[in-house]
This record gives structure tokens, C-alpha cells and sequence, in this order.
């Protein structure tokens, strides 16, 4: 048998630190990617909403039979936590109203919602755009700004 000095269970556990330091960059650099797309979807979903409102509203303009879809909002309450003025302006589309007018593909919990603006062309998401800086935006024209 060979004299065991050692050295090799020092570069087995140097060996070991450095694959626990890799795994921990990984694991950050994967996460804040996945974190962008995530951001980035919920972008990208408030403009098919967008456009799809201001469909609608060409819509209603060339024929008043075509009613404005969504539940107009009441609760005042919403005016604060939105940072928005005269709520009563506004439509609540749920998942039910995003299938109706075409939007399978937006995805919506039970607790979520859209809120349109049809005369301002404004779009607001319940749960809000998180940036990086910790900053929430709910409304699709501050998003726009901020990038």
C-alpha cells in the first residue's frame, strides 16, 4: 500500500468548495434569467391585452351593439393601490372575459385580473410588473417608461 499523506483529500475538498461555489453562480445567474422572462411575459401579455382592447373599442365606435366587454369597476379603493383617478373609467377583465374575447393564451389565477382603461388606452395588472430594483408598476404605460 502507498503512503496516503494528505494531499489528495485537501484537493478532494478544494475541489469540492470550488463545485459549491460554480453551483451557487448557477443557481443566481438561472434564477435572475428566469425572473427577466417572467417580467417579460407579463409585458408582453398587457400589450396583447392592449390590443386587443383597442380592437374592441373600434368595434363598439362603428357599432353600439358591440358592447365594451369586462365589468365596469366600482370599488374606489382600487384608485389608491393603482395610483389611478376616476376607477369608474375602467373594465375588470378576469380569465372568463380574456377566453371570451380570444386571449387563451394569457393565463390568469382566480385572484387575478386586468384592469382597461378603453378611452386611455391603459392596461393594469393586478399583481404588477416587478423590476429588478425591487419597484412595482402596475400599469402599462409605467412599464413603458421604465424601459
Amino acid at each position: 500500500m502507498k503512503k496516503q499523506d494528505g494531499k489528495s483529500i485537501i484537493i478532494w475538498i478544494i475541489g469540492i468548495i470550488i463545485l459549491t461555489f460554480i453551483a451557487i453562480f448557477a443557481f443566481d445567474f438561472f434564477e435572475k434569467e428566469l425572473n427577466i422572462k417572467k417580467q417579460e411575459d407579463i409585458k408582453t401579455e398587457m400589450l396583447q391585452v392592449q390590443a386587443k382592447s383597442k380592437i374592441i373599442l373600434e368595434r363598439y365606435h362603428v357599432d353600439n351593439n358591440n358592447a365594451l366587454k369586462g365589468e365596469k369597476v366600482e370599488d374606489t379603493s382600487l384608485e389608491e393601490k393603482f395610483g389611478i383617478d376616476n376607477i369608474q373609467n375602467y373594465y375588470k377583465w378576469t380569465k372568463d372575459v380574456l377566453i371570451e374575447v380570444g386571449l387563451n393564451n394569457i393565463i390568469l389565477e382566480d385572484n387575478e385580473y386586468y384592469l382597461i382603461n378603453y378611452d386611455l388606452e391603459e392596461v393594469i395588472y393586478s399583481n404588477g410588473y416587478k423590476t429588478e430594483d425591487g419597484n412595482i408598476f402596475y400599469k402599462l404605460s409605467d412599464i413603458k417608461e421604465q424601459n
